[in-house]
């Protein structure tokens, strides 16, 4: 189906198949040159690795007058309760069930061409009527200029710190990663750095340098992730899917690596013996992302093992030419380790777009009650 959404803009929509990717791939791997896009979710790799065997994701494609690509987009759908209201969901590039993370989520869009296709894409959105648009890991300019084309949608989500190192800046100012950290974070990563090489050895910061090394360490690595949630409320967010997903494309980035595709790192950081630290990075176009890790913890509090294994690992990133090392987000609250070994930060989005009409007023009205309501006994209990 093809529409007309301007003068010199046509819109292709790719039904929902499990081979969707067969009529998107050369599309979006085309705009991924051409955009020079380096968020590893937006990746030819990653994409088309969630893709397998989904039948609930369409796709969007804009080309201009010469039929030329300019805008990508993929939608999943999905319907569920909320007491006795079924609610359907669109998602923007990323699975309808949410067991797979996105972040810097975004239309893959020529920029030329960015105001037209997202008020278009707010066009469609509203001629399809969901319950809510889903915006998960999505960045501040998509979410904005949403909400300027569409101002009757109410937003209900949060933001969440994308903190990362601007190892490009860092590296032509002749500095150190911990030269420019705050003298209370320097002093307790080199303090760290002291103890560990007195209790262990001395410190050693390696990478996987073949696909079975590879697999080992991230098995070690889920061993150590999983001994350390189970000790904390809540457990791990790092799902069944997304681990098969992340030791697919680990598999993936050995067997065919690219020149600007997703690479997948396996840091491990040890001292003599002892391991303190494994590191699962992402990295798109020089832009290092840090997706997981499993981490070694010991009674002495100031041996501190995700502030060393960072920042060995952030150290060794500006040496061999890497851009930028990017903590990622979704966490509500600010990360401490995150900020105090960053150099900067964006803001991220998770969440939705509420779509206007009467099932989801009723449903906003009690939410809203329902936070009051937690409020006021809160307010009793103090």
């Amino acid at each position: 189906m093809t529409s007309q959404p301007g003068r010199d803009l046509d819109r292709t929509v790719l039904a929902a198949s499990p081979n969707l990717w067969a009529g998107l791939g050369s599309a979006w791997t085309q705009l991924l040159a051409q955009t020079a896009e380096t968020s590893a979710f937006l990746s030819s790799e990653y994409i088309q690795e969630w893709l397998v065997d989904r039948d609930e994701a369409s796709a969007l494609l804009w080309k201009n007058g010469a039929g030329d690509p300019v805008g990508a987009a993929i939608l999943c759908e999905k319907q569920m309760f909320v007491g006795p209201f079924p609610i359907r969901t669109l998602v923007l590039n990323s699975p309808a069930d949410t067991s797979l993370g996105t972040e810097h989520n975004d239309v893959l869009v020529l920029p030329a061409y960015r105001l037209a296709v997202l008020e278009d894409l707010a066009q469609l959105i509203a001629s399809r009527r969901p319950h809510k648009f889903a915006l998960n890991g999505s960045r501040q300019r998509l979410v904005s200029k949403l909400s300027e084309f569409a101002p009757s949608w109410a937003w209900d989500g949060y933001s969440s710190e994308s903190p990362f190192v601007g190892l490009d800046a860092l590296r032509e100012s002749g500095m150190s990663h911990l030269d420019v950290l705050s003298s209370n974070t320097r002093s307790q990563v080199r303090r760290s750095l002291r103890l560990y090489e007195k209790t262990f050895g001395a410190a050693r910061m390696e990478k996987a340098t073949s696909l079975a090394i590879a697999e080992d360490w991230f098995d070690e690595m889920l061993l150590l992730h999983d001994a350390r949630w189970t000790d904390l409320e809540g457990g791990s967010g790092f799902s069944p899917a997304a681990r098969e997903l992340n030791r697919k494309l680990m598999q993936r980035s050995w067997r065919l690596p690219t020149a600007h595709g997703l690479q997948i790192d396996l840091i491990k950081v040890s001292f003599g013996d002892e391991v303190v630290g494994i590191l699962e990075n992402m990295v798109c176009r020089g832009h290092v992302q840090f997706y997981q890790g499993g981490l070694r913890y010991h009674e002495d509090k100031k041996l501190k093992p995700g502030l060393v294994s960072h920042a060995l690992a952030i150290q060794h990133y500006l040496e061999s030419g890497a851009s930028e090392y990017d903590f990622l987000g979704g966490e509500p609250e600010p990360v401490r380790y995150k900020r105090s070994l960053s150099t900067d930060s964006r803001t991220l989005y998770w969440g939705g777009f509420s779509l206007p009409g009467a099932r989801m007023r009723a449903l906003n009205g009690l939410r809203r009650a329902r936070r009051m309501g937690r409020r006021q006994l809160e307010a009793l209990r103090s």
